[in-house]
C-alpha cells in the first residue's frame, strides 16, 4: 500500500492546486443509458455543483456534475480534491453538503464524489451521445470560475467555444497521455475543471478535466474534455465497494500507477486499490 503516496504527491506537484479558478440552459437531453432513451428536459443549471477541497493550509475550488440522483453522486477533477482532508459540496440552492470521495480514475483526473448527507431534492445532467459532435460545433461551459468571496458561492458563469477536435489525446506531465477527449477552443480558468461541455442544445457531450494546466500538445486556446461515452462507460463500471467506497475502477487505477512509475524511473509496485 505504499505504493500510494508517491501517486499523490506526483499528480500534486503535476497539477497547481491554485483557488479555481444568460440563455435558458434546460434542453433535451440523451439520458445517462445513451441516446437511444427517452428525452428528458432538464434544466443544466440545477445540475452543477460547486466544490472545494479543504486543506490545512489552502482551498481548492473546482466544478460539478450531478450524475446520479438515487445515490446523490458528483463528479469533479481529482487533482482538486486529492487527499483533501474534507470536502465541501455548495448546491445550487445554496445547501453545502460533504462529499465523500468513492471513486477515482486519477490519469484521467476524475473523482467520484458521494454527498452526504444526500439531499432529498437533487438533479442530475444526462449524459448525451458524444459520438454527435462534430469539428466546428459551438459549445459552451457552464462552470463556477472564481474563488469564493464573504462567504458566498461565485457566479455561475457561461463561456462559448466551438470544438476543435475529437477523440483526441492529450499529455498533461507527468501523466502518461490520454483520452479520449473533446479539443474545444474555449477560454476557461481553472475553477471550470470538473464542468459540463455543453452542445448548442444544451447537453452534456463531455466534462471538462485539467483545465488550463500545462499540456501536450501546447495550446493556450484549446481546452479539453472527456467524452460522455468515456464518461458512461466508467460510471456504468461502478459496484458496490468496502466502507461506502464503489469498486470497479481498480484496473485503470492500477494501469495509472504503473505508467506514472514508469515514467518516473521508479520500476513497478504492486497495487491492489479497489477504486
Amino acid at each position: 500500500m505504499h505504493a500510494r503516496t508517491p501517486i499523490a504527491l506526483v499528480l500534486a506537484a503535476a497539477v497547481l492546486l491554485a483557488a479555481g479558478c444568460g440563455e435558458d440552459d434546460s434542453a433535451e437531453s440523451a439520458g445517462a443509458g445513451g441516446s437511444g432513451g427517452e428525452a428528458a428536459k432538464v434544466d443544466v443549471k440545477k445540475g452543477i455543483v460547486f466544490v472545494e477541497g479543504i486543506y490545512p493550509d489552502k482551498r481548492t475550488q473546482v466544478t460539478g456534475v450531478v450524475v446520479e440522483e438515487e445515490r446523490g453522486l458528483i463528479l469533479t477533477a481529482n487533482h482538486a480534491v486529492e487527499d483533501a482532508p474534507n470536502i465541501n459540496i455548495t448546491l445550487p440552492d445554496g445547501t453545502v453538503a460533504h462529499g465523500e470521495r468513492a471513486a477515482r480514475a486519477q490519469c484521467h483526473d476524475l473523482v467520484v464524489l458521494r454527498l452526504r448527507p444526500k439531499p432529498a431534492e437533487l438533479t442530475a445532467i444526462p449524459l448525451a451521445d458524444s459520438s454527435t459532435a462534430a469539428i466546428g460545433q459551438p459549445v459552451k461551459t457552464l462552470a463556477y470560475q472564481f474563488p469564493k468571496e464573504g462567504g458566498r458561492t461565485p457566479p455561475l458563469s457561461q463561456v462559448q467555444g466551438r470544438i476543435f477536435g475529437i477523440d483526441v489525446s492529450a499529455t498533461f506531465a507527468p501523466l502518461p497521455p490520454t483520452g479520449p477527449f473533446i479539443a474545444h477552443e474555449t477560454t476557461l480558468l481553472r475553477g471550470a475543471a470538473g464542468s459540463p461541455l455543453l452542445d448548442a442544445q444544451g447537453r452534456m457531450i463531455g466534462i471538462n478535466t485539467l483545465v488550463a494546466h500545462p499540456r501536450r500538445p501546447a495550446d493556450p486556446s484549446v481546452e479539453y474534455a472527456l467524452t460522455s461515452a468515456y464518461v458512461r462507460q466508467r460510471l456504468r463500471q461502478l459496484r458496490p465497494g468496502k466502507g461506502g467506497a464503489l469498486g470497479g475502477w481498480a484496473a485503470e487505477h492500477n494501469a495509472c500507477h504503473a505508467a506514472l512509475l514508469k515514467l518516473l524511473g521508479l520500476g513497478h509496485t504492486d497495487e491492489t486499490h479497489g477504486t
